[in-house]
C-alpha cells in the first residue's frame, strides 16, 4: 500500500520493458518529486517465472532480459494499471 493504493504489483517482463524503454521519460518526469526514487542502471525483477528458482530480470544499463536465480539481490519497481 502507498498513496492510498493497495493495487500496486511487480510488472511481468514485457511491461519492465516498457518501463525501460521510456526510462529516460519517467525520469525527466519524476524529478523534484522527492517520493519518487529515479530508475538506475541495475537489474530489476518481473513477475515473470521461468521456474519455481527462476525469474525474468532486466539490465536497465543496456535492456537485456535473462533469467535469473531468485536468490539474487535485484531492485524492483512496483506499478499500478490506471
Amino acid at each position: 500500500t502507498s498513496g492510498d493504493y493497495s493495487d500496486w504489483y511487480l510488472p511481468s517482463k514485457d511491461e519492465l520493458n516498457s518501463i525501460y524503454s521510456n526510462m529516460s521519460l519517467i525520469n525527466t518526469s519524476i524529478s523534484g518529486n522527492p517520493s519518487c526514487t529515479a530508475l538506475t542502471s541495475d537489474y530489476y525483477w518481473s513477475s515473470t517465472e521461468v521456474s519455481s528458482s527462476t525469474a525474468f530480470a532486466q539490465t536497465f544499463s543496456n535492456g537485456a532480459q535473462s533469467a535469473q536465480s531468485k536468490n539474487n539481490t535485484y531492485r524492483v519497481r512496483a506499478v499500478r494499471s490506471f
